[in-house]
């Protein structure tokens, strides 16, 4: 097809080539052919005023920029008709219908574990037992001393506690991860008077692999 050369033919081939852009893809290809900015065709056109005869430039620059706003309005009405006709589209084939009825929302549910813990709180509780909870970083002298596990006891090798590095206290005593609930129990018995009945539920924490028998509780 032979190039237009004109500005009214230009004008006829741009605004066909418009008319057809049905989608927003489509005036986004118009868009770039036309009026890109490297090299769209008005774009073209306009830098070719320096080329033209002197006494043809003015008059064809001012007819060049007067092409150019009239594609960009007319651009500008075709995206309006695009995208009402894609809204319209969209409402129809997307609407919702409020009449139906809801989705049921699935509630979750508690780890086995957890229920199990509430479930023997819970049994406790109404047998007169207090829930006492305590630390989970302990010293070495409530998990292993106070509670008769002597330093050359197995528990207290480095494969079974996982101790804390530059935790040293009192007494030269570690910290360490507990590796039972007992120190908590040590713990009450200081600042409470008997009768005592507690519980002392928790998690604990051992180097050792976990399976059906091991596993905190």
């Amino acid at each position: 097809m032979a190039q237009p050369t004109t500005t009214d033919a230009l004008r006829q081939q741009a605004l066909e080539s418009l008319a057809a852009a049905a989608d927003q893809s489509a005036l986004d290809t118009w868009r770039a052919e036309w009026l890109g900015r490297s090299d769209g065709r008005i774009t073209t056109m306009l830098r070719s005023v320096k080329d033209r005869p002197p006494e043809q430039r003015a008059e064809f620059g001012q007819a060049a920029n007067r092409l150019k706003g009239e594609l960009e309005a007319a651009l500008a009405e075709r995206e309006d008709v695009v995208n009402a006709r894609e809204f319209a589209r969209l409402s129809t084939e997307g609407a919702i219908d409020v009449t139906l009825p809801g989705r049921p929302q699935r509630r979750g549910r508690l780890h086995p574990v957890t229920q199990t813990m509430r479930d023997c709180v819970s049994a406790f509780a109404d047998m007169g037992f207090r829930v006492v909870e305590g630390p989970e970083v302990e010293w070495s002298r409530y998990n292993f001393d106070l509670v008769r596990i002597p330093e050359d006891h197995p528990a207290r090798d480095m494969w079974d506690t996982i101790w804390m590095e530059s935790s040293r206290g009192e007494d030269d005593r570690q910290m360490l991860l507990r590796t039972h609930t007992s120190p908590n129990q040590i713990r009450v018995m200081e600042r409470m008077q008997p009768p005592i009945r507690v519980i002392v539920p928790g998690k604990c924490y051992r180097q050792e692999a976990t399976d059906a028998t091991h596993e905190w509780m």
